[in-house]
């Protein structure tokens, strides 16, 4: 790891780094009929660039921060089906994939406008791809795709997320707070990170968006406090994940509906 800080002014910084990781080999054991199904697959290595800023403004009552990435993944590690002659159908294996690269801007906004209001938001891009590679898929049909040029499931391409949040006194020893918040998530899955309409259907992950809220009220030295917590308040219907068992079952898992709860907190 590289980094390189410089302090523009008393307000405002701008960094850079350069960092290099791994993550360790090893051997895939699922649906191993044979010992010749036991291939090892090799280290992940990534490179990793970035370069941004971090700012006050307004007698520090607004605070931006931004970054610039750039993810550069060899041998990258990852699932994959394949047909198998053994149980003439189409197994999920672990192995490597080839090569990544994955582009990204962030940007972070804090602004205090008044004492006590706090509003927050931030928005996120990505854009990650194989790029180079030697894989071919198979999809649920046992029709084989090769995976170059494929986005990575997971990763959607945009996401952001806003909160406001108010605490004012009750008193000389008691505080409130009332907190909302929302985000947005781009596909986590679709046509351009699986193999066919088959697989979308089975797999896909469509973009969703939640709302929260958070009323509290407890002591002002933050030592307790009791909680009205409200979640998904819209009521948004989506999938947190979906997935196979390589025996022909497929599951998806819902998100939780709109709930209500009550919390108590106590630190020490």
């Amino acid at each position: 790891h590289i980094g390189l800080d410089w302090d523009v002014g008393d307000d405002a910084m701008l960094y850079g780094r350069i960092t290099r990781g791994f993550k360790s080999g090893g051997f895939f054991g699922g649906f191993a009929f044979s010992e010749a199904a036991l291939d090892p697959y090799d280290e992940e290595i990534v490179y990793s660039y970035e370069v941004g800023f971090k700012s006050q403004w307004l007698d520090r009552a607004l605070q931006v921060n931004g970054a610039l990435y750039y993810y550069d993944y060899q041998d990258v590690q990852g699932y994959t089906q394949v047909y198998s002659g053994i149980t003439d159908s189409v197994l999920t294996k672990l192995g490597n994939l080839g090569d990544a690269e994955h582009k990204g801007a962030e940007l972070d906004v804090v602004w205090v406008p008044l004492e006590g209001l706090s509003l927050q938001g931030s928005i996120g891009w990505l854009d990650a791809k194989i790029v180079d590679s030697d894989t071919i898929g198979t999809d649920q049909a046992g029709v084989p795709v090769p995976i170059e040029g494929m986005r990575r499931t997971l990763a959607p391409e945009w996401s952001t997320s806003l909160q406001a949040r108010y605490v004012w006194s009750i008193g000389s020893s008691l505080a409130g707070s009332a907190q909302l918040n929302y985000t947005w998530r781009d596909d986590l899955k679709n046509e351009d990170s699986l193999l066919s309409t088959i697989d979308m259907a089975a797999f896909s992950q469509d973009h969703y968006q939640t709302v929260s809220a958070r009323f509290s009220i407890g002591a002002a030295d933050q030592s307790w406090d009791i909680a009205l917590v409200g979640r998904n308040l819209t009521g948004e219907e989506y999938w947190v994940s979906t997935t196979g068992d390589d025996l022909g079952s497929f599951t998806s898992t819902s998100s939780r509906p709109m709930s209500y709860g009550i919390e108590a907190n106590y630190r020490w």
